[in-house]
């Protein structure tokens, strides 16, 4: 995921959203509201506990396009989940810890499911769940087969096509790939 992170730092996520449902709503819809997702990475010791150089820490921060269209890098993050590598070597775990941002801080009003918050929660785990679908797409998975070979390789080409040729990029099935038929 670091791997694929680093040369991709930069990507768009859909998150399936309706001007006539309650956004703590998570349904099959044909609107959704763009997120512009960017990874930051943090300096880490120099080694951990094993000797081992730690991976960065790593913070993946999602903003709504319109936001970050008007505000650029001033624009407020609905969501920032930051990923701890400190256990990475001595117990093959990385804790994530996933902060929504308070609708004090400005932006439309939250959610009904989560008052006071510009984000359900469910809404952060789906975008949680679509950062994992195609930044964790570099790793085969066990009896996968061909079908699911060939979407994961699709997940890796949006990646690196939205970085290396912005101009074709095309965004078409993207929601699909974000989430699997999930939505």
């Amino acid at each position: 995921m670091v791997s694929l992170a680093k040369a991709n730092p930069f990507f768009v996520i859909p998150l399936p959203r309706s001007a006539g449902q309650s956004t703590s709503d998570v349904v099959k819809t044909d609107e959704y509201e763009m997120f512009v997702l960017q990874w930051l990475f943090h300096p880490t010791p120099e080694s951990g506990p094993s000797g081992k150089t730690l991976p960065s820490t790593a913070s993946a921060i999602f903003t709504p396009l319109e936001e970050f269209k008007k505000q650029g890098e001033w624009a407020q993050p609905y969501l920032v989940l930051t990923h701890y590598p400190d256990l990475a070597h001595s117990h093959g775990t990385v804790l994530m810890r996933g902060e929504i941002s308070t609708a004090s801080a400005g932006g439309p009003d939250g959610s009904d499911l989560n008052p006071g918050y510009l984000l359900s929660q469910p809404q952060a785990q789906l975008l949680a769940l679509a950062l994992q679908r195609f930044y964790c797409a570099g790793i085969e998975v066990k009896g996968e087969g061909a079908a699911g070979t060939q979407e994961r390789l699709k997940r890796i080409e949006a990646l690196t096509g939205f970085r290396e040729r912005p101009e074709q990029w095309d965004w078409t099935g993207l929601v699909n790939m974000a989430y699997g038929g999930l939505v």
